[in-house]
């Protein structure tokens, strides 16, 4: 991966029409909602938006804060504010300030514990804290808590650069399930290098952070840095999710007209040592790279269709070696990866999103492995006709209730999906897969309802209904995408679910109240029950409550 960022950053540094360019929300970010639900609101879409490749633009929301401010409804009024609040910079001309400054030089704007803007910059800085404390009614080796504190700081710097950085120390002790897949993978979900905390808590270090050029004003966007990518508009994504830690990323953004290209190459880390204590650490963990690209296209106001293509690069049992021609944006990576006489994996798909009559949003999301026309005509339930697919609809201001959202989202993956002959080539990073939590092997279904009862008091509830296949004494029926594919059971008779069979029922009700910006306080109640074929019903469920300070909460429902 040298190559790609000598190669990127010796462009990047010799372009000489380097423009100022915007940072972006943070994907689980609460604005992320209220945005997408006045856009489905105009029945069309924003114009530059492409909400499809998350997160937003910060400088793109200004077209849906003036859509709040025209509604001019109490709660409308209190969002376009928040709108304002956290992204004054690129809305106004003037930051918006508080009635009372805490001693005089903090949040002297509502949005900002400390900012200062001058002519050629703005630097804007935010403490980040989440206290939350989970009563569990399983037997549990203490009690259940996340703790988190840190900064996260963002700005401008003359014309040439914008940047971001999040630094948070955490430690944290979860719920049954969560604690038994750490145990199972020796990973933390979302997160890189852990360490155990007073016997079955975790420790871990988070640190994200990019910079961004315009190379071409309004047209050629660049970023680099160290963070988390997610392609689609679902609680999902079958492509590109936000699960796993963490990455190393190259993204280079490209808009004409209704057209938005984007690329992505990124550092992925394709294994590691440990045990249930944590991760050793003792030696450079084997690398593997993404190559991506994406291109997108507005048909008419309110349809967007998206064709993909991944490669994961990697040798075996050692860190890889790009090919360069990997490099070239506007190249079909199946026809490298044949001339290059190359082992690398492969996925080719496509999304959309329609927004129609004002309240609706209908999306979804295609992705194939390997596919044979006449395998898959024989219906005969071949190995390597791997596919995964999302079908969602959003409904806002349900049955002419104001902010009443709802929506349904199904996503399926077929056995073996994601995965490699070698396990270094799986579609995956740092021991968590890159695409949906469960793997492969799954079929899901997803409610939510999102209810603003007064402007700053929200309730959310969730249910999720999957049914997946596990293994039984080191087999591979499909469901980790870290096996070697080449240990499967059967080429033939395969089917969704196979294996040990699990039915899984997630439910939770979240109420948040914002007394000040950025301030939340959450009570939430959450159930959730497993029944495995052969370890019978693991049931769970815990009453939570937390503070949280300029972060946004961390759903691992899975």
């Amino acid at each position: 991966m040298r190559q790609v960022f000598f190669f990127s950053l010796t462009f990047l540094f010799l372009s000489i029409s380097i423009k100022a360019q915007s940072i972006r929300l943070d994907r689980r970010n609460y604005q992320h909602h209220l945005i997408d639900r006045f856009e489905i609101r105009t029945g069309k879409q924003y114009p530059g938006f492409h909400s499809t490749m998350k997160t937003y633009r910060r400088d793109k929301i200004d077209t849906a804060y003036y859509d709040m401010v025209a509604d001019s409804t109490e709660k409308s009024d209190v969002t376009a504010s928040l709108l304002l609040y956290n992204n004054w910079e690129y809305i106004s001309d003037e930051a918006p300030e508080s009635d009372k400054p805490l001693f005089n030089f903090l949040y002297k704007t509502p949005g900002d514990f400390w900012h200062d803007k001058g002519k050629n910059y703005d630097l804007h800085v935010n403490p980040i804290l989440h206290l939350a404390y989970m009563n569990q009614n399983t037997e549990t080796d203490g009690s259940l808590f996340i703790n988190t504190r840190g900064v996260k700081v963002r700005g401008r710097i003359g014309d040439k650069v914008a940047f971001f950085t999040s630094l948070t120390e955490n430690q944290a002790r979860y719920p049954s399930y969560i604690h038994r897949y750490i145990n199972e993978n020796i990973v933390v979900p979302n997160q890189g290098f852990w360490k155990e905390f007073k016997d079955t808590g975790v420790d871990f270090f988070e640190a994200r952070g990019y910079i961004s050029f315009d190379l071409v004003k309004d047209m050629i966007n660049l970023q680099f840095g160290h963070d988390r990518l997610f392609i689609g508009n679902g609680y999902r994504s079958m492509i590109l999710s936000d699960f796993s830690a963490p990455m190393l990323f190259l993204k280079l953004e490209t808009e004409v007209g209704k057209v938005n290209y984007t690329n992505i190459f990124a550092e992925l880390t394709a294994d590691i040592e440990g045990n249930q204590s944590g991760l050793t650490g003792s030696g450079r963990y084997p690398k593997k790279y993404l190559a991506q690209h994406r291109l997108g296209i507005d048909i008419g106001k309110s349809l967007n269709i998206g064709l993909f293509e991944s490669v994961v690069i990697y040798e075996d049992s050692a860190s890889a070696n790009i090919e360069l021609g990997y490099l070239n944006p506007i190249i079909f990576y199946r026809a490298i990866e044949q001339n290059e006489g190359s082992q690398d994996n492969v996925l080719l798909g496509l999304d959309w999103k329609w927004n129609f009559l004002n309240h609706f949003s209908f999306y979804g999301q295609l992705s194939l492995d390997e596919f044979v026309l006449s395998e898959y005509t024989d219906n005969n339930g071949w190995w390597a006709n791997k596919n995964a697919v999302q079908v969602g609809m959003k409904y806002i201001d349900a049955f002419g209730i104001p902010y009443l959202d709802l929506q349904g989202e199904f996503n399926t993956a077929r056995p073996y999906m994601y995965s490699h002959r070698d396990s270094y080539g799986s579609f995956s990073h740092y021991g968590q897969p890159l695409a949906h939590p469960r793997g492969a092997n799954f079929t899901e279904l997803i409610g939510i309802a999102r209810y603003k009862i007064i402007p700053r008091l929200d309730l959310t509830l969730t249910g999720i209904i999957s049914d997946f296949g596990s293994d039984e004494d080191g087999g591979n029926w499909g469901g980790d995408i870290l096996k070697p594919n080449i240990t499967r059971e059967q080429n033939y008779d395969n089917e969704t679910g196979q294996g040990v069979n699990n039915s899984l029922f997630i439910g939770e009700a979240l109420l948040t109240y914002m007394p000040k910006n950025n301030l939340f306080v959450d009570l939430g109640y959450t159930i959730r029950n497993q029944e495995n074929e052969i370890l019978g019903e693991l049931n769970e469920n815990w009453l939570s409550i937390a503070v949280r300070w300029n972060i946004a909460r961390q759903n691992n429902l899975f």
